[in-house]
């Protein structure tokens, strides 16, 4: 019986703690932009791994798109770049 009360009472701390935490860090964390710097590079398609566009938020101002290529190394393209909205945006260019 004793075993089970103190069972009940871990639970409740950590489920307490994890929520506390968790508003702590979403309000006292700074999220920022992940990209440092881009570049206008053309990359085929055949070396993409995998492509993650992030718009705007609160955080971070601008549109960023990363991709990771298949050897490895992970790169952040200028999404003004001609090529990056056509090939990856699917816009129009003018």
């Amino acid at each position: 019986m004793r075993s089970n009360v103190v069972l009940l009472w871990m639970i409740l701390f950590l489920h307490c703690f994890s929520t506390t935490f968790g508003i702590w860090e979403s309000k006292y964390v700074r999220r920022r932009c992940k990209c440092l710097k881009t570049t206008n590079d053309v990359f085929h398609q055949n070396d993409f791994h995998l492509v993650q566009i992030l718009y705007e938020t609160q955080n971070c101002r601008k549109k960023e798109i990363i991709i990771s290529l298949k050897n490895g190394h992970i790169v952040c393209l200028n999404p003004n770049a001609e090529w990056v909205k056509v090939e990856i945006l699917n816009e129009k260019v003018k």
